[in-house]
Protein backbone atom coordinates (compact mmCIF):
# COMPACT_ATOMS: atom_id res chain seq x y z
CA UNK A 1 0.00 0.00 0.00
CA UNK A 2 2.59 2.89 -1.19
CA UNK A 3 1.06 6.02 -1.45
CA UNK A 4 1.86 9.76 -2.23
CA UNK A 5 3.89 11.11 0.90
CA UNK A 6 1.96 14.04 0.75
CA UNK A 7 -0.89 11.76 0.94
CA UNK A 8 0.22 10.01 3.64
CA UNK A 9 0.66 12.87 5.92
CA UNK A 10 -2.75 13.67 5.74
CA UNK A 11 -4.29 10.12 6.82
CA UNK A 12 -1.80 10.60 9.71
CA UNK A 13 -3.32 13.64 10.92
CA UNK A 14 -6.55 12.90 10.05
CA UNK A 15 -6.08 9.47 12.29
CA UNK A 16 -3.89 10.89 14.97
CA UNK A 17 -6.83 14.35 15.61
CA UNK A 18 -3.98 16.54 14.42
CA UNK A 19 -4.74 20.05 12.43
CA UNK A 20 -4.68 18.60 8.99
CA UNK A 21 -4.46 21.90 7.16
CA UNK A 22 -0.56 22.19 6.59
CA UNK A 23 -1.25 17.63 5.13
CA UNK A 24 -4.23 18.92 3.25
CA UNK A 25 -2.57 21.99 1.50
CA UNK A 26 -0.19 19.51 0.20
CA UNK A 27 -2.29 17.20 -0.80
CA UNK A 28 -4.50 19.05 -2.33
CA UNK A 29 -0.88 20.39 -4.35
CA UNK A 30 -0.27 16.63 -5.47
CA UNK A 31 -3.73 16.27 -7.07
CA UNK A 32 -3.84 19.20 -8.89
CA UNK A 33 -0.20 18.47 -9.97
CA UNK A 34 -1.45 15.10 -10.97
CA UNK A 35 -4.12 16.12 -13.32
CA UNK A 36 -1.90 18.38 -14.98
CA UNK A 37 0.38 15.70 -15.68
CA UNK A 38 -2.53 13.61 -17.05
CA UNK A 39 -3.35 16.31 -19.08
CA UNK A 40 0.13 17.06 -20.61
CA UNK A 41 0.19 13.29 -21.32
CA UNK A 42 -3.78 13.27 -22.95
CA UNK A 43 -2.49 13.81 -26.29
CA UNK A 44 -0.88 10.75 -26.86
CA UNK A 45 -1.94 7.37 -26.50
CA UNK A 46 0.35 4.12 -27.10
CA UNK A 47 -2.77 1.63 -27.22
CA UNK A 48 -6.32 1.40 -26.16
CA UNK A 49 -5.31 0.51 -22.80
CA UNK A 50 -3.04 3.47 -22.19
CA UNK A 51 -6.15 5.70 -23.34
CA UNK A 52 -8.82 3.99 -21.18
CA UNK A 53 -5.64 3.55 -18.21
CA UNK A 54 -5.59 7.40 -18.40
CA UNK A 55 -9.01 8.75 -18.56
CA UNK A 56 -10.13 6.50 -15.55
CA UNK A 57 -6.74 7.85 -13.52
CA UNK A 58 -8.01 11.69 -14.51
CA UNK A 59 -12.02 10.65 -13.39
CA UNK A 60 -10.90 9.75 -10.15
CA UNK A 61 -8.75 12.72 -9.39
CA UNK A 62 -11.90 14.95 -10.44
CA UNK A 63 -14.03 13.10 -8.19
CA UNK A 64 -11.44 12.57 -4.96
CA UNK A 65 -11.98 15.61 -2.06
CA UNK A 66 -9.69 15.50 0.60
CA UNK A 67 -11.77 16.00 4.35
CA UNK A 68 -10.54 18.67 6.72
CA UNK A 69 -12.13 16.30 9.83
CA UNK A 70 -13.41 13.60 10.10
CA UNK A 71 -10.88 11.28 12.61
CA UNK A 72 -10.26 7.77 11.79
CA UNK A 73 -13.52 6.97 9.42
CA UNK A 74 -11.83 9.99 6.94
CA UNK A 75 -8.61 8.81 7.14
CA UNK A 76 -9.50 5.24 6.41
CA UNK A 77 -11.73 6.76 3.20
CA UNK A 78 -8.73 8.52 1.68
CA UNK A 79 -6.36 5.55 2.11
CA UNK A 80 -8.98 3.60 0.29
CA UNK A 81 -9.33 6.09 -2.61
CA UNK A 82 -6.09 6.88 -3.34
CA UNK A 83 -5.17 3.10 -3.05
CA UNK A 84 -7.25 2.53 -5.19
CA UNK A 85 -6.31 5.45 -7.60
CA UNK A 86 -2.45 4.98 -7.49
CA UNK A 87 -1.94 1.70 -9.38
CA UNK A 88 -3.93 3.52 -12.40
CA UNK A 89 -1.31 6.39 -12.19
CA UNK A 90 1.42 3.96 -11.88
CA UNK A 91 0.70 2.33 -14.87
CA UNK A 92 0.14 5.66 -17.32
CA UNK A 93 4.05 6.12 -15.78
CA UNK A 94 5.03 3.21 -16.65
CA UNK A 95 3.86 3.86 -20.32
CA UNK A 96 5.84 7.05 -20.66
CA UNK A 97 8.67 5.63 -19.27
CA UNK A 98 9.21 3.08 -21.41
CA UNK A 99 11.37 2.84 -24.60
CA UNK A 100 9.63 2.30 -27.33
CA UNK A 101 12.05 3.27 -30.29
CA UNK A 102 15.47 4.46 -29.17
CA UNK A 103 17.12 5.08 -25.72
CA UNK A 104 17.03 8.67 -25.95
CA UNK A 105 13.93 10.10 -24.23
CA UNK A 106 13.69 13.15 -25.40
CA UNK A 107 13.44 11.58 -28.76
CA UNK A 108 11.92 8.90 -28.12
CA UNK A 109 8.78 11.12 -27.15
CA UNK A 110 8.57 12.89 -30.08
CA UNK A 111 8.48 9.30 -32.08
CA UNK A 112 5.98 8.05 -29.85
CA UNK A 113 3.85 11.31 -29.94
CA UNK A 114 4.42 11.28 -33.70
CA UNK A 115 3.65 7.61 -34.59
CA UNK A 116 0.21 8.20 -32.53
CA UNK A 117 -0.97 10.47 -34.78
CA UNK A 118 -0.15 8.72 -37.45
CA UNK A 119 -2.02 5.83 -36.44
CA UNK A 120 -4.86 8.71 -35.49
CA UNK A 121 -4.35 8.02 -31.06
CA UNK A 122 -2.43 11.50 -30.68
CA UNK A 123 -2.97 15.13 -31.39
CA UNK A 124 -0.53 17.13 -32.78
CA UNK A 125 -0.14 19.51 -29.60
CA UNK A 126 1.62 16.84 -28.40
CA UNK A 127 3.89 16.55 -30.81
CA UNK A 128 4.10 20.71 -30.79
CA UNK A 129 5.21 20.21 -26.84
CA UNK A 130 7.69 17.38 -28.04
CA UNK A 131 9.91 19.18 -30.45
CA UNK A 132 11.54 21.91 -28.79
CA UNK A 133 13.16 19.50 -25.93
CA UNK A 134 14.12 17.25 -28.73
CA UNK A 135 16.06 19.81 -30.60
CA UNK A 136 17.58 21.37 -27.70
CA UNK A 137 18.35 17.30 -26.63
CA UNK A 138 19.68 17.57 -30.14
CA UNK A 139 22.47 20.27 -29.34
CA UNK A 140 23.51 19.32 -26.34
CA UNK A 141 24.42 15.42 -27.82
CA UNK A 142 26.05 16.96 -30.54
CA UNK A 143 28.24 19.13 -28.74
CA UNK A 144 29.29 15.44 -27.27
CA UNK A 145 29.74 14.14 -30.12
CA UNK A 146 31.85 17.04 -31.77
CA UNK A 147 34.85 16.59 -28.63
CA UNK A 148 34.74 12.85 -28.99
CA UNK A 149 35.23 13.15 -32.70
CA UNK A 150 38.84 13.53 -33.04
CA UNK A 151 39.34 9.92 -31.14
CA UNK A 152 36.53 7.73 -32.88
CA UNK A 153 37.61 5.71 -35.98
CA UNK A 154 36.33 6.96 -39.31
CA UNK A 155 33.36 4.60 -39.66
CA UNK A 156 32.11 5.10 -36.76
CA UNK A 157 32.36 8.89 -36.79
CA UNK A 158 30.73 9.23 -40.77
CA UNK A 159 27.37 6.80 -39.20
CA UNK A 160 27.28 9.15 -36.21
CA UNK A 161 27.27 12.06 -38.13
CA UNK A 162 24.77 10.42 -41.21
CA UNK A 163 22.46 9.87 -38.10
CA UNK A 164 22.47 13.57 -36.50
CA UNK A 165 21.66 14.41 -40.62
CA UNK A 166 19.11 11.85 -40.95
CA UNK A 167 17.63 13.29 -37.57
CA UNK A 168 17.84 16.52 -38.79
CA UNK A 169 16.09 15.76 -41.52
CA UNK A 170 13.02 14.72 -39.70
CA UNK A 171 13.24 17.69 -37.18
CA UNK A 172 12.85 19.61 -40.07
CA UNK A 173 10.01 17.77 -42.01
CA UNK A 174 8.00 18.11 -38.75
CA UNK A 175 8.29 21.89 -38.88
CA UNK A 176 6.98 21.19 -42.19
CA UNK A 177 4.32 19.11 -41.27
CA UNK A 178 2.66 21.50 -38.96
CA UNK A 179 2.50 23.75 -41.63
CA UNK A 180 1.54 21.74 -44.49
CA UNK A 181 -0.51 19.06 -42.19
CA UNK A 182 0.08 15.95 -44.87
CA UNK A 183 0.43 12.65 -43.80
CA UNK A 184 2.61 12.15 -46.24
CA UNK A 185 5.61 14.09 -44.65
CA UNK A 186 4.17 13.27 -40.92
CA UNK A 187 5.48 10.21 -42.13
CA UNK A 188 8.89 10.87 -43.78
CA UNK A 189 9.69 12.52 -40.63
CA UNK A 190 9.19 9.79 -38.78
CA UNK A 191 11.41 7.07 -41.08
CA UNK A 192 14.02 9.91 -40.90
CA UNK A 193 14.07 10.06 -37.73
CA UNK A 194 14.13 6.32 -36.61
CA UNK A 195 16.73 5.92 -39.37
CA UNK A 196 19.17 8.67 -37.97
CA UNK A 197 17.87 7.66 -33.74
CA UNK A 198 20.42 4.55 -33.94
CA UNK A 199 23.44 5.97 -34.77
CA UNK A 200 22.87 9.01 -32.87
CA UNK A 201 21.60 6.56 -30.14
CA UNK A 202 25.34 5.40 -29.44
CA UNK A 203 26.62 9.31 -28.53
CA UNK A 204 23.84 8.82 -25.67
CA UNK A 205 25.52 5.52 -24.54
CA UNK A 206 28.96 6.89 -24.38
CA UNK A 207 28.01 9.84 -22.92
CA UNK A 208 25.72 7.55 -19.84
CA UNK A 209 28.83 5.44 -19.40
CA UNK A 210 30.89 8.61 -18.79
CA UNK A 211 27.73 10.22 -16.17
CA UNK A 212 27.83 6.35 -14.26
CA UNK A 213 31.48 6.79 -13.32
CA UNK A 214 30.25 10.24 -11.36
CA UNK A 215 26.85 8.35 -10.30
CA UNK A 216 28.74 6.73 -7.32
CA UNK A 217 28.51 9.77 -5.26
CA UNK A 218 24.78 10.92 -5.37
CA UNK A 219 25.70 14.95 -4.39
CA UNK A 220 28.10 16.44 -6.20
CA UNK A 221 29.66 13.73 -8.06
CA UNK A 222 29.50 15.49 -11.66
CA UNK A 223 31.77 18.65 -10.49
CA UNK A 224 33.85 16.18 -8.01
CA UNK A 225 34.09 14.33 -11.76
CA UNK A 226 35.27 17.17 -13.28
CA UNK A 227 37.79 18.20 -11.11
CA UNK A 228 39.60 15.09 -11.53
CA UNK A 229 39.62 15.01 -14.61
CA UNK A 230 40.89 18.83 -14.68
CA UNK A 231 43.87 17.05 -12.35
CA UNK A 232 44.87 13.99 -14.38
CA UNK A 233 45.13 17.10 -17.43
CA UNK A 234 47.07 19.46 -15.35
CA UNK A 235 44.66 21.97 -16.43
CA UNK A 236 44.82 25.73 -15.37
CA UNK A 237 41.44 25.76 -13.78
CA UNK A 238 41.86 22.95 -11.48
CA UNK A 239 42.66 25.32 -8.57
CA UNK A 240 39.01 26.97 -9.26
CA UNK A 241 37.26 23.98 -9.45
CA UNK A 242 38.64 23.21 -6.27
CA UNK A 243 37.85 26.10 -4.58
CA UNK A 244 34.05 25.65 -6.13
CA UNK A 245 33.94 22.70 -4.70
CA UNK A 246 34.58 23.37 -1.52
CA UNK A 247 32.73 26.43 -1.32
CA UNK A 248 29.21 24.36 -2.95
CA UNK A 249 29.70 20.89 -2.59
CA UNK A 250 31.22 19.75 0.26
CA UNK A 251 28.88 21.73 2.75
CA UNK A 252 26.42 19.48 0.94
CA UNK A 253 27.99 16.40 1.10
CA UNK A 254 28.61 16.80 4.99
CA UNK A 255 24.70 17.92 4.81
CA UNK A 256 23.99 14.49 3.35
CA UNK A 257 26.13 12.54 5.99
CA UNK A 258 23.81 13.79 8.42
CA UNK A 259 20.47 13.22 6.77
CA UNK A 260 22.04 10.02 6.54
CA UNK A 261 22.15 9.57 9.96
CA UNK A 262 18.79 10.71 10.68
CA UNK A 263 16.81 9.08 8.01
CA UNK A 264 18.44 6.22 5.91
CA UNK A 265 17.11 2.73 7.40
CA UNK A 266 20.73 0.57 7.83
CA UNK A 267 21.59 -2.59 9.39
CA UNK A 268 21.69 -1.57 13.18
CA UNK A 269 24.92 -3.77 13.41
CA UNK A 270 27.07 -2.57 10.65
CA UNK A 271 25.45 1.10 10.71
CA UNK A 272 27.55 3.15 12.93
CA UNK A 273 30.63 1.89 10.87
CA UNK A 274 29.49 2.44 7.69
CA UNK A 275 28.30 5.82 8.41
CA UNK A 276 31.81 6.43 10.03
CA UNK A 277 33.36 5.58 6.69
CA UNK A 278 31.52 8.33 4.75
CA UNK A 279 32.95 10.58 7.87
CA UNK A 280 36.38 9.30 7.19
CA UNK A 281 35.87 9.74 3.29
CA UNK A 282 34.62 13.14 4.02
CA UNK A 283 37.48 14.42 5.81
CA UNK A 284 40.13 12.84 3.48
CA UNK A 285 38.05 14.73 0.87
CA UNK A 286 37.88 17.90 2.36
CA UNK A 287 42.28 17.42 3.08
CA UNK A 288 42.84 16.64 -0.55
CA UNK A 289 41.04 18.69 -2.72
CA UNK A 290 43.79 21.20 -3.21
CA UNK A 291 46.42 18.70 -3.65
CA UNK A 292 48.80 18.64 -6.60
CA UNK A 293 48.63 15.33 -6.71
CA UNK A 294 46.33 13.95 -8.70
CA UNK A 295 47.13 10.29 -8.27
CA UNK A 296 46.41 10.97 -4.55
CA UNK A 297 42.88 12.94 -5.09
CA UNK A 298 41.93 10.06 -7.55
CA UNK A 299 42.55 7.74 -4.25
CA UNK A 300 40.67 9.76 -1.99
CA UNK A 301 37.27 9.77 -4.79
CA UNK A 302 37.38 6.09 -4.94
CA UNK A 303 37.56 5.99 -0.62
CA UNK A 304 34.33 7.93 -1.20
CA UNK A 305 33.11 5.69 -4.09
CA UNK A 306 32.98 2.77 -2.05
CA UNK A 307 31.49 3.87 1.37
CA UNK A 308 28.91 5.71 -0.86
CA UNK A 309 28.81 1.51 -1.75
CA UNK A 310 29.04 -0.01 1.19
CA UNK A 311 26.14 2.16 2.68
CA UNK A 312 23.86 0.75 -0.29
CA UNK A 313 24.86 -2.26 0.59
CA UNK A 314 24.01 -1.51 4.05
CA UNK A 315 20.36 -0.55 3.57
CA UNK A 316 17.33 -2.95 5.09
CA UNK A 317 16.14 -4.86 1.80
CA UNK A 318 12.83 -6.05 2.11
CA UNK A 319 13.52 -8.18 -1.22
CA UNK A 320 15.97 -10.40 0.72
CA UNK A 321 12.97 -11.28 3.25
CA UNK A 322 11.90 -14.98 1.33
CA UNK A 323 8.57 -15.62 3.45
CA UNK A 324 5.71 -13.89 1.47
CA UNK A 325 3.91 -12.92 4.71
CA UNK A 326 7.39 -11.52 6.52
CA UNK A 327 8.21 -9.58 3.64
CA UNK A 328 4.98 -8.01 3.91
CA UNK A 329 4.90 -7.03 7.43
CA UNK A 330 8.49 -5.22 6.49
CA UNK A 331 6.94 -3.67 3.48
CA UNK A 332 4.83 -2.10 5.37
CA UNK A 333 7.25 -1.23 8.28
CA UNK A 334 9.43 0.26 5.21
CA UNK A 335 6.91 2.32 3.86
CA UNK A 336 6.16 3.94 7.29
CA UNK A 337 9.71 4.48 7.84
CA UNK A 338 9.75 6.01 3.76
CA UNK A 339 6.17 8.23 4.29
CA UNK A 340 4.54 6.07 1.79
CA UNK A 341 2.86 3.89 4.21
CA UNK A 342 0.34 5.88 6.70
CA UNK A 343 0.06 4.84 10.20
CA UNK A 344 -3.35 3.16 10.09
CA UNK A 345 -2.56 0.76 7.20
CA UNK A 346 0.33 -0.15 9.29
CA UNK A 347 -2.40 -0.96 12.32
CA UNK A 348 -4.77 -2.36 9.96
CA UNK A 349 -2.65 -4.95 8.30
CA UNK A 350 -0.33 -5.79 10.83
CA UNK A 351 -2.49 -8.01 13.35
CA UNK A 352 -4.05 -9.61 10.00
CA UNK A 353 -0.30 -10.53 9.24
CA UNK A 354 0.49 -11.53 12.57
CA UNK A 355 0.50 -15.53 13.85
CA UNK A 356 0.58 -17.11 17.80
CA UNK A 357 3.29 -19.01 16.81
CA UNK A 358 5.49 -16.05 15.25
CA UNK A 359 8.82 -16.05 16.36
CA UNK A 360 10.76 -13.82 18.84
CA UNK A 361 11.81 -11.93 16.39
CA UNK A 362 8.43 -10.67 15.20
CA UNK A 363 7.60 -9.90 18.31
CA UNK A 364 10.07 -8.00 19.05
CA UNK A 365 9.26 -5.93 16.31
CA UNK A 366 5.77 -5.67 17.16
CA UNK A 367 6.94 -4.10 20.42
CA UNK A 368 8.95 -1.46 18.18
CA UNK A 369 6.28 -0.87 16.40
CA UNK A 370 3.93 0.01 19.55
CA UNK A 371 6.80 2.15 21.52
CA UNK A 372 7.29 3.91 17.82
CA UNK A 373 2.84 4.79 17.70
CA UNK A 374 3.46 5.89 21.88
CA UNK A 375 6.97 8.30 21.46
CA UNK A 376 7.08 9.01 17.68
CA UNK A 377 10.91 8.45 17.77
CA UNK A 378 12.09 6.77 14.28
CA UNK A 379 14.31 4.71 15.99
CA UNK A 380 12.03 2.22 16.51
CA UNK A 381 10.94 1.82 13.14
CA UNK A 382 14.25 1.17 12.46
CA UNK A 383 14.68 -1.43 14.63
CA UNK A 384 11.19 -3.28 13.54
CA UNK A 385 12.68 -3.12 10.24
CA UNK A 386 15.82 -4.71 11.44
Amino acid sequence: MDLPPEVVRLVDDLYCGVDPADALALAEDWRARSIRTLDREAGVFVSTADESALENARYLLERLRFPVAGGEPAARKVMTDVAELVPMLRRVSRNRLRVWFVDAEPLDALLVAGVAVAQGRGQAEAVVRRLSPAALYMRDLYEHFRQRAPSLPDSVREEVRHGFDRVTDGLELLGTWLTDGRKETLERALCALRAGCEAVSQVERWRAAGERTRAAVPVGGEPLGALLDAARCGDADRAARAARFREVWMPRLYGLLEQFRQELPLNLETRDVLLEELGEALGALDGTLESSDATELESVVKQLEQAFASLRGGVVRVEQIGDARLQEMARLISGVWFGTVPLLGLLTRMPELMRDDDADEIEEAARHLDYYLQTGERFHVQAALD
